[in-house]
């Protein structure tokens, strides 16, 4: 599904851009597919070794490491294929207190969104967040799996689904199929687990780079709503 939906950054470019910060963007079409498949390529082979018991146990047992792995793929890819600095994602640190107040909101908003929904359908939440840390059995696995859902995992996944994508779909069909095309990449990267509610996630955080022009507040918004769902199980054991 992610590959289908790249099929629609054959179009030609129709937006200038319009804002400063993609206007200077120069994200090509094969930027995005590169990225895609370089990333989609480091999952299947760690799925891959997961498969044996030696391997299993070190990608388990550390999983940021398959994020450090993503984010130095990122960065020899902006130097040797993207050529452009990484600035050019947006690092904007004006009106920081307001871009983060709107961060929280929108990161509060999806959290009532995700557990509003499960409890309102009788279900037991199924996101991947909380199948991995039911099964954690040490504090060593839960800080791991913790730093990489709210730091590594939010810095990885902005940089590819807003930072590197968001532009050219925007140049060629405006901002609002853009954040629709990039958010249904960003859910289906995910797999089934959580679609709809990944989806609407990736709607919030495409809203908010076009808002504030800026990476920031989409990690410091997606790593403060993956704080609250790391915090959730613990929370549910006072019921």
């Amino acid at each position: 599904m992610q590959f289908l939906f790249l099929l629609f950054l054959l179009r030609r470019d129709r937006n200038d851009g319009e804002r400063e910060l993609f206007i200077r963007q120069k994200f090509k079409p094969s930027d995005v597919l590169i990225v895609i498949l370089s990333i989609g390529f480091l999952n299947l082979t760690s799925a891959y070794l997961a498969s044996y018991q030696f391997t299993n146990s070190i990608i388990v047992g550390n999983p940021y490491i398959l994020y450090l792995l993503f984010s130095v793929v990122i960065l020899v890819l902006f130097k040797f294929k993207i050529k452009q600095s990484i600035g050019s994602l947006g690092f904007r640190i004006n009106s920081t207190a307001k871009n983060i107040f709107l961060s929280i909101i929108l990161a509060l908003i999806c959290y009532l969104l995700f557990l509003g929904s499960y409890r309102f359908l009788g279900l037991e939440p199924d996101l991947y967040i909380f199948k991995a840390i039911s099964k954690l059995n040490s504090v060593w696995y839960y800080v791991t799996y913790s730093f990489t859902f709210i730091i590594l995992g939010p810095f990885v996944e902005e940089i590819i689904f807003r930072g590197i994508s968001y532009s050219p779909y925007r140049k060629k069909y405006g901002p609002l199929l853009a954040i629709i095309f990039t958010s249904l990449i960003f859910s289906f990267a995910h797999g089934a687990s959580g679609l709809i509610l990944i989806l609407v996630q990736g709607l919030f955080l495409g809203f908010l780079y076009e808002r504030t022009e800026s990476i920031f507040p989409c990690f410091f918004a997606h790593g403060t709503l993956n704080l609250l769902l790391c915090l959730t199980p613990f929370l549910h054991a006072f019921d």
